[in-house]
This record gives C-alpha cells, structure tokens and sequence, in this order.
C-alpha cells in the first residue's frame, strides 16, 4: 500500500511541499530515497578532546538560554554548552528554534563540526539528540542525505523511518534460486540497510542488491527491446560516393575513426541490414559530421532523417551546423527545426513541412516525439547525446516509421567491455583522434588554498576577451555536505570580480527555457562568468570559453571531469582546466593526478574503472552521465557483469522458475518499463 507524505508523521503540508523540491512525492518515493552518503556516528567525547576541522559528537548540557542575532539576512543563533572539562559555543544559522524544548542543565549529546576561529573554536550547526538517542546510535552509520533549505537531515531521517514502518513491500521479484546463485540480500532487508545500516558489513549487502536490480532491470528490458529490432532494411540507400563527396567538401580533413564509423554504418546499409549503432566520441571528436554524412545518404536517396538532441540550444546549434555545412553543396537538403518555445504558428509550419516531405533533415527536441509530427518516409533516425532518452523514448521516436536506421552518439567514454552491456541492443563503433589543430586543454590541479591565483587566471582570460565557466557540485548549501554551492558562489565571486564583470549562475532546478535562455547568453557573450552546476557537461559549443574552474573536484568521477573539461578549448584559442582538491584523501589526489595529466577519456574512463572501489561506498560517486540513482558504471563493473550474466541465465534452459515466480518476475519487469525505463538517463 502507498501512502500521501502527509500521512507520514510530522510531514504537513509545508514539509511535503519541501520534500516534493527534492523529487519525493509519495511513500513509495521516500522508501527509496537513498542516502548520498554514510559516516560514523562519533565516538562520544569530552569538549577539552576536541579537534577542530573534525565532526565530533560532545555530551554536555546548555548554561546559557539560546540568543538569536540578525546579520543581514541571516540569524545566528548562538549558545553556549559545558561539560566536566570545560565550556563550548555553539552556533546555528537560519535556525532559530533549533534549540526548542532543550531543558536548561540537562544533559544531550551535541554533534557537528568543532570551527577553529580566531584563537578559539566553536561547533557549529550540531545536531542536538537525547544521551540515550545518541547512545543507541553510536557506532552505527548516519546517512546524510540530499538536503533542500527548510528540510534536515533529521526531519528525513525520522520520515524515512516511518515510511519503512508503514510500507507494504511486494514479495521479492527475483527468485531464491537466483539470489543463493549470485549472493544477494532479500529486497525488503536491502532496503531497510540502505538507510539503516548497523555496520558497513550489512551496507556493503544492501547496496549489492539495489545497484544489481538497477542493472539487471535495465539489462533485462534492453534485451527485450533487441528482440523487437528487425535485421532487414526496407530502405534502399545508396551510399557510393557520398564519402567521397564530403571530403571534397568539408574544409578540414576527417580523421581515420571518422572514415572507420561511416564505412561501419555503410557497410550494413550495403548489406541490407538496419544499422543500430552507437557513435561512441570522445569530446570534440568529431560525431556530428558522421551523422551528416549519414543524414546526406538517405537525402540523395529520396528519404527523410530525424535527429533528436535533449535541450533547445543544442538543436539551435546543429540547425547552424547544418546549414553552414551544406553551404557550398549544389544539392543541399531543406532543413527543418522544431523545438518546445516554438509560436503555434511556427510549430505548425513545421509539422507540415516534415509529413508533406518537403523537410529533408529534422532537427528538434522532445517536440518531435509530441502529437503532430508524422514523417513519411524518415529512413534515419538519431539522437545526439543518447543517455539524456530513454529507451523508451527512442521508440517513441520512430514508432511512424518502418524499422528505420538508428544512430545514437555519446560523448560519455565508457570501456568497451562495459559498452556492450549497456547499450546491448546496439553495435559500437568508437571515435578517439580528435581534428587536426586543436589545441590540447592545459590543466591544473590546486588546493584550496591557491584559489586566488586560479581567480587571477579567470580574470586575466575575461579581461582578454573570454570567458570562463566554475562549477560547483550543488545547487545550494546542504546541511552534512561540506561542498561549494551555486547559489553562495555566485555571491561570493561578484563580490571578488571588478563590477563591470557579468556573473550569472545556472543549475537543473530552474526551467527548461530559463536555462537554454542563459546558456544562450553565454554562447553570445553576453556573459563573462558562468557559476553553474553539472548541468553544462553537454550543452551548446562557446568557442570563447578558455577556462573552466571545477570545484571540489575530488567529488566527481572522472568521467564527469573530462566531460565538463569539453565545454573549453572548443576554439582555436588555448584553453584551461583548474581542478580545486578541497580534501587531504590520497585516493582523490590519485584521481585528479590522471585527470590532470591526460586529455584523453578513453585512458580516463580505464583508469577511473581501475582507481575506484568500495572506498568509495561511503561517499557519493557519479560517472558522468551514464546515472542510474545507485548504481555507478564504473565502481560497480563487476556487479554490471553480474547483472548480465544474469539476464544470459534466465534465457538459459538452466533457468527453471515455478509459476509463482514467473507472475513476480512478469510483473515486476513490466511495472519497471512503464514507470522507470522512460525516464532512466542512460
């Protein structure tokens, strides 16, 4: 049974309203709304044993009734706490009944981060609980989870318990045979450890079995979905000549992994086979013009093509690419556009452009999966960055046309081995030498403490007459997670920069059309400084772009690193990279040493696959842009590979499930492909 979050004890409506920001809307939601990360809680120790810079968790009692300041827009709320070796100030910020219901003189365990500041020290936003709380919890793991203003850890970690209390889990789908067979933990016990764990022991358990079902699942429909790819082209393209054509053309030289994959593609339109293939780039590798010369076949053959890329300004950007590319064609295919912001007038302009035939190349957004839009005769169809769709998508895309050929490109570097599992209805072909001419991206990997040189290059580049962007892993503060944030950032770097310098910020939360709106902006100039969160790692090309500042760098994988690197030296110009380290981890430095070192995401992509491993189990690890919600391409390889081998099992005559099971394993399987695979970024 599921529940409205309001049915869950202390969640009204404000507090619903808050966790809805986060993408929790029900019971179901919040069962699994996993932890971004785990720490220990502390050993219970005196204030005279504390070190700054450290979490500490102190047993004291409040001597001084708690005083709320105004700065600003800010209140401070301070207090001061004692135990048998001495006093402590604590300070809260935008909390103001933080320390309500505190009896005077009673003891409570204060848990934060000890601040050195000035000659003294001070913790600062401590969690206050009970001393018998804190002694049930101590040497469990805390789970800190993501955070928006107006919603703590404790508020979520007291819902999310009694959401466990309330929830009606369905009978494990996966059969034991197959549990005992690949050593995973029962769903509901998975579940429950994932936000609750004793010990890492028990975590280590649970988080096999949710990344395994998000990989399995995945696997297991893509293999579906494969079945239903027919083998026989039913249009007759003709590709003799049209290599030749555009390299007479094009006013660079296409390297030999470019001639690779059009000969690839060619070779299965020759043999009369529908080409499902993945382009596999590196950044600036050169994808888009193999798709074109794709998309120029099927035109001279009499056919439509439809390419679909995931935001407004990159279908603005290919429309340019295009036109500017078949410039100098005597034969040059009619090119259509259609995306979301589009008048209704423009919108139906098009849509009868693209079923009368007149349009020969379809560029769009998700607009072109929307009601209206009807090809007659689109033998080819692309999207451009593949993980921003879903398969389900890709269906949807080519639902009005008969088995037509796919190409599907991805800037994201994965090791082959682990690309076939994840795109197995797909054959791979792999771009890896850039264009002749471009400039290699220089970098740098500093700590904290050299910001300000890393601000004087930012400076220097705008003040040449370029621009920068800096990244930051959040959008704004969260309570637990000591990263920078957007929101602060911004403020923080306008009030550093000459005010004649034009700062704006960018991150996922604000609308689809604000975003392209700024990122437009950007790509005109009209901005000098980006402050932005991941969400550029794929976006329109600024060729006057030469520096990017990634903070908090050690908090990315490396694949994130090399894809957010992309969005510089995408000119002529020479561009920059400035990796900040803000931790002393030794793996972190290993990490961002290769980053730092190479510019290649293939060497990447190996090394972060080799360098990752359960170290990083109790922190939150992302992989570029291949996300499932847990589960991580490259830290899990080896449960990827067991998802496979899996999915090969179940196909086998080895694979003898009764009826009951097979109900389950049905039901569960097709309640994934109409409630996740749609929206699943990969």
């Amino acid at each position: 049974m599921n529940y409205e979050l309001t049915k869950i004890k202390g969640i009204g409506d404000k507090t619903s309203v808050l966790f809805n920001k986060l993408g929790v809307f029900d019971i179901d939601d919040l069962v699994h709304f996993y932890p971004v990360k785990y720490i220990p809680y502390e050993r219970v120790i005196s204030i005279e044993e504390a070190v700054p810079d450290e979490q500490v968790a102190i047993c004291a009692r409040i001597i001084s009734a708690p005083r709320t300041i105004r700065a600003g827009r800010l209140k401070i709320t301070n207090a001061v706490i004692e135990d048998y070796s001495g006093k402590l100030k604590c300070v809260w910020y935008n909390s103001p009944f933080i320390a309500s219901g505190i009896e005077r003189e009673k003891e409570y365990v204060f848990s934060g981060k000890l601040v050195k500041k000035g000659s003294g020290a001070m913790l600062e936003h401590p969690i206050i609980y009970k001393s018998d709380e804190y002694k049930a919890l101590a040497g469990k793991l805390k789970p800190l989870y993501r955070t928006v203003k107006g919603l703590n850890q404790k508020i979520i970690r007291k819902a999310v318990l009694s959401a466990l209390e309330k929830y009606t889990f369905e009978e494990d789908f996966l059969p034991v045979d197959i549990r005992e067979r690949y050593d995973l933990t029962d769903n509901i016990s998975a579940c429950h450890n994932m936000h609750f764990s004793d010990n890492r022991q028990e975590l280590e358990k649970a988080r096999k079995r949710v990344v395994f079902d998000e990989f399995f699942n995945f696997i297991y429909s893509l293999s579906i979905l494969k079945e239903k790819t027919s083998s026989f082209s039913e249009y007759d393209i003709k590709t003799e000549g049209i290599l030749e054509l555009f390299e007479n053309k094009l006013p660079f030289e296409l390297t030999e992994d470019q001639k690779k994959a059009v000969n690839d593609i060619f070779s299965d339109i020759d043999n009369h086979r529908v080409v499902n293939r993945l382009i596999q780039g590196d950044v600036g590798s050169g994808k888009t013009i193999i798709s074109l010369i794709l998309m120029y076949a099927a035109y001279k053959s009499g056919y439509q093509s439809i390419i679909m890329v995931p935001t407004e300004v990159l279908a603005n950007q290919h429309f340019r690419t295009c036109l500017g590319i078949f410039a100098d064609f005597e034969d040059k295919p009619q090119i259509c556009l259609l995306t979301g912001s589009m008048s209704p007038a423009e919108k139906t302009a098009a849509h009868a452009q693209i079923k009368s035939g007149e349009a020969d190349i379809i560029i769009g957004t998700h607009a072109l999966i929307q009601t209206g839009v009807e090809p007659e005769r689109a033998a080819v169809v692309i999207t451009d960055e593949q993980h921003r769709f879903g398969v389900r998508q890709r269906e949807k895309l080519t639902q009005h046309q008969k088995k037509p050929h796919i190409l599907v490109m991805s800037a994201t570097p994965i090791p082959r081995t682990l690309a076939v599992i994840l795109y197995g209805d797909l054959d791979i072909s792999t771009v890896v030498t850039k264009p002749k001419g471009r400039l290699p991206v220089k970098n740098a990997v500093i700590t904290a403490k050299d910001r300000g040189k890393a601000y004087r290059t930012i400076l220097d580049q705008v003040n040449a007459g370029h621009q920068a962007y800096i990244i930051c892993p959040m959008v704004e503060e969260s309570e637990g997670l000591d990263a920078e944030n957007v929101l602060d950032y911004a403020s923080k770097i306008k009030s550093i920069f000459p005010e004649n310098i034009v700062i704006q910020f960018l991150h996922g939360r604000l609308p689809q059309t604000e975003k392209d709106n700024i990122m437009c902006s950007f790509a005109r100039g009209d901005i000098n400084i980006l402050i932005s969160t991941t969400v550029v790692e794929v976006g329109v090309d600024v060729p006057n772009a030469t520096v990017m500042m990634i903070e908090n760098a050690e908090r990315f994988g490396l694949a994130t690193l090399h894809q957010l690197r992309g969005r510089v030296g995408r000119g002529d110009d020479q561009a920059y990279c400035i990796f900040v380290q803000t931790t002393d981890s030794e793996n972190a430095r290993q990490r961002l040493k290769v980053v730092g070192g190479s510019n290649d995401g293939f060497y990447i992509a190996s090394e972060d696959l080799r360098l990752r491993g359960p170290g990083e189990l109790l922190g939150s690890a992302q992989s570029g842009d291949m996300r499932f919600d847990i589960a991580d391409i490259y830290t899990d390889a080896e449960i990827l590979k067991l998802a496979q081998d899996c999915c090969d099992y179940i196909a086998s005559e080895d694979f003898k499930p009764d009826d009951d099971e097979i109900i389950r394993f049905r039901k569960h399987i097709e309640a994934y492909r109409d409630k996740r695979l749609n929206n699943l970024n990969i």
